[in-house]
């Protein structure tokens, strides 16, 4: 998987998130995180979503 980020550095490796459903309202809607995480040949990088420009 790759991350492309805004300044255009890409990050290639394993991607992982977690998402959480919502009690209140709407109930059962997903809610997607601020934050992935990226393990590039075992060093996990952290890093904020609104760096992303797009992974694929």
């Amino acid at each position: 998987m790759s991350v492309n980020l805004l300044g255009g550095q890409t990050l290639t490796g394993t991607l992982a998130y977690a998402t959480t459903t919502t009690d209140g309202w709407p109930a059962g809607m997903t809610s997607f995180p601020d934050v992935l995480t990226v393990n590039v040949s075992t060093k996990l990088h952290t890093v904020r979503v609104d760096h992303v420009s797009s992974i694929g």
